[in-house]
């Protein structure tokens, strides 16, 4: 299988100094924004998503897989880390084919725990259209968030880990049987812990007033230890429970010998170490042996092996 990941990384100005003409910047925070949709609340959310997109910025997440030289994942995530604290509408219009809504909106970052829907309200008064407003807006940020996590971990555990071939060997036994000894080495791969971390970074609970927590660690130290740790609190249980329940299961590293088709001939499947934060297993060294009988079918089947293909999976039944 191929698998190609491209990642793009779009960060528009959080400052957003240089307003566009259509979407200027006003007093107070607030953002003029024009939303269109096929109804007023699509609209008003379109609105929304380009305040936020304006305020604090955004990131695009590009992915593509093929196997077999067949396209079979294209997926285009983007994600905001912020949510409407309020909203005026300025103007609106529509028919039956599209509406337009031109608000100002103010938009607070939502890498905090949990977001208080309107407050300071005076004798009682109750304005459910903010409530409302920051409602849909932090709940599609959390949507899309979630949409940015589960694309990290589709590409796991399989583009989580790097793996070494250090010696293939094969000798003759004291019972003239042949032993295939093979030599790998798996170890996480820094650049995918790098950008696990940056996604969580962006749903994080700043204020780590939750219990759930993630411990990741990302380099080594000069004695070959990954002790460089971060701490990640996350508030959204179902990110949370997401995570955890996909990089903490229990996996296996696989050893094949295949043919010059990838056709395995010999395959070996064996637990790999547990962990308990995730990238803090050091290297990973596993010498395999495998003893072939001159009399088994297998011994004529290796005179086609063409190399060893290894990998970190999460069942040792093959798919």
């Amino acid at each position: 299988m191929k698998y190609l990941a491209l990642v793009i990384v779009l960060v528009l100005s959080a400052c957003a100094n240089t307003p566009t003409n259509n979407q200027p910047k006003v007093e107070n925070g607030y953002y003029r924004v024009l939303g269109t949709g096929k109804n007023f609340e699509e609209a008003r959310l379109n609105g929304f998503q380009l305040a936020v997109e304006m305020a604090v910025g955004s990131i695009v997440v590009t992915e593509k897989q093929v196997t077999n030289n067949t396209l079979i994942r294209d997926q285009i995530v983007r994600h905001s880390s912020g949510y409407v604290d309020d909203f005026k509408i300025i103007e609106q219009s529509g028919s039956n084919l599209r509406y337009i809504v031109v608000m100002d909106v103010k938009v607070r970052s939502s890498q905090i725990a949990e977001v208080i829907l309107g407050s300071n309200y005076k004798n009682g008064k109750i304005d459910s259209n903010r409530i409302y407003g920051q409602y849909d807006s932090l709940n599609q940020e959390r949507k899309d968030a979630e949409k940015l996590i589960d694309n990290l971990l589709y590409s796991f555990p399989k583009q989580s880990f790097k793996y070494d071939v250090k010696t293939v060997s094969a000798v003759l036994n004291k019972n003239r049987d042949m032993d295939l000894n093979i030599i790998v080495t798996f170890s996480w791969k820094e650049e995918w812990l790098n950008k696990f971390i940056e996604n969580l970074e962006r749903v994080k609970d700043s204020n780590k007033t939750t219990d759930n927590k993630i411990d990741v660690v990302k380099s080594p130290n000069s004695f070959g230890i990954f002790d460089n740790k971060t701490t990640l609190y996350i508030n959204d249980s179902k990110i949370y429970n997401k995570v955890t329940e996909t990089v903490f299961k229990p996996l296996y590293h696989v050893i094949e010998v295949v043919d010059k088709n990838g056709t395995w001939i010999i395959r070996g499947c064996k637990p790999y170490p547990k962990y308990e934060a995730v990238g803090d297993v050091i290297p990973h060294t596993v010498h395999a042996t495998y003893t072939i009988p001159k009399e088994d079918s297998v011994f004529n089947d290796l005179k086609n092996m063409d190399h060893v293909n290894v990998y970190i999976t999460t069942s040792c039944n093959q798919n």
